[in-house]
């Protein structure tokens, strides 16, 4: 199944990537003698209601989406990391106040908090695009369950005899950190980075299908399930398609890193 996952990804960059490249004016180009025509070998997805190709729109909302999920769940991962480490370090009633902030924030509804650090975002940043905006808003409300886990990781790394025999031979307390507990904890904190993305790519789709999020002319999949839905009941095909990528998506990206999850 993983060999699967990895031929359904690359497959989806890959044409993702061609599509912009091979057929640029076909992404936004309207036919309106095939305006909301069923699906077709040619349009899988079927045609919207300005007569665009779904299945095309789609393709090229992949480097949105993705884009979106990949550098949110890196920004939280970064943040996350610093948090976990400085704690760690810190040690005792620091370290101990920094994990009661750490929860006090988990205790928000992350719909709530996503929503709220999207609107302050907007108002302190009129001039950034909404897809900054977004991986702003999702990096800040994603990364407390890693700090955590980063910090409980090292707190259980630090008592092991490699570490005393680096603080023996005189190594600093950074040097220590960087050096050797990081690089042990390393490989399950890119394994949760990893599974991070999925979530990512579902809370753009959320909040662009509530309206928080991409907006016409700009494309992903969020966006064209949104348009899609307001046609539910006459064309379903318009919003089961892209829906479909973004389902098939998260579980690739899932069924690719679960069996690698060691937490």
């Amino acid at each position: 199944m993983k060999k699967a996952a990895i031929a359904y990804l690359v497959l989806l960059v890959i044409s993702s990537l061609a599509i912009g490249w091979i057929q640029p004016a076909s992404l936004s180009s309207t036919e309106m003698d095939l305006v909301l025509t069923e699906p077709t070998w040619s349009a899988p997805f079927g045609y919207d209601s300005l007569g665009r190709n779904v299945f095309l729109r789609t393709l090229a909302g992949t480097k949105t989406s993705l884009g979106i999920g990949f550098l949110s769940a890196t920004l939280a991962f970064a943040f996350a990391l610093v948090v976990g480490s400085l704690a760690a370090e810190m040690g005792g009633r620091k370290d101990q106040t920094v994990m009661r902030a750490v929860e006090i924030l988990q205790s928000v509804p992350s719909l709530v908090f996503s929503a709220v650090m999207i609107l302050t975002l907007k108002a302190w940043l009129p001039t950034a695009s909404t897809a900054l905006i977004l991986i702003l808003a999702l990096s800040l409300t994603q990364w407390m369950n890693l700090a955590k886990l980063t910090r409980n990781l090292l707190h259980q790394e630090k008592p092991q005899a490699y570490v005393e025999a680096a603080r023996a031979i005189g190594a600093s307390k950074a040097r220590v950190l960087v050096r050797h507990l990081l690089p042990n904890i390393m490989p399950i904190l890119l394994v949760l980075w990893g599974l991070q993305i999925p979530s990512s790519l579902l809370a753009e789709g959320v909040f662009t299908f509530l309206g928080f999020g991409l907006q016409p002319p700009e494309t992903s999949w969020g966006l064209l399930i949104q348009e899609g839905w307001r046609m539910l009941g006459t064309n379903p095909h318009l919003m089961l398609g892209p829906s479909l990528v973004l389902t098939l998506t998260v579980l690739a990206i899932n069924m690719l890193l679960r069996g690698s999850d060691r937490v």
